[in-house]
């Protein structure tokens, strides 16, 4: 009859040096999993709470493909509009998370209220969607989810 190899037996050192490189391997997993997401959330909380007011024309949308508790991520190309002097319009990229009933209110050519970064106009997140009035210009923003965004 073939005898069972007895178990290993761990002292204590070594059962503390096991635990440490295990948490060497699962914090950095964690911290890239979801530091990226907690980044892109503590800038928006900072844009909408101190970010300049403007409009924006969305130009163009595109899923990329990632999606973050099936929201899918979308690749949004803007014109913003700081004072509405077409002279100081600029064009700004962003990476945003948006709920599949945000994404039916965004399409191309809507106009959108924005908060962005003065120092930095790449820095800048959607705040709401302008809905068009009867004569067809826009009328006073309407709340729109947050969504979550990036750059």
């Amino acid at each position: 009859m073939a005898r069972e190899p007895d178990a290993v037996q761990l002292s204590g050192k070594e059962k503390i040096v096991g635990s440490l490189l295990l948490l060497a391997i699962i914090i950095p997993a964690l911290f890239f999993s979801f530091g990226p997401e907690l980044r892109r959330q503590n800038e928006r909380e900072d844009l909408l709470a101190s970010g300049q007011d403007a409009t924006a024309t969305i130009v163009s949308l595109r899923d990329n493909g990632n999606s973050f508790n099936d929201k899918p991520e979308v690749e949004v190309r803007l014109i913003v509009h700081p004072s509405g002097d077409a002279s100081e319009d600029f064009q700004v990229d962003i990476t945003q998370v948006m709920g599949p009933v945000d994404l039916a209110n965004y399409r191309v050519g809507v106009e959108v209220s924005v908060k962005f970064d003065p120092a930095d106009r790449q820095k800048l997140t959607i705040v709401a969607v302008v809905p068009p009035t009867a004569a067809g210009s826009p009328a006073a923003p309407t709340e729109a989810a947050p969504a979550e965004q990036s750059n």
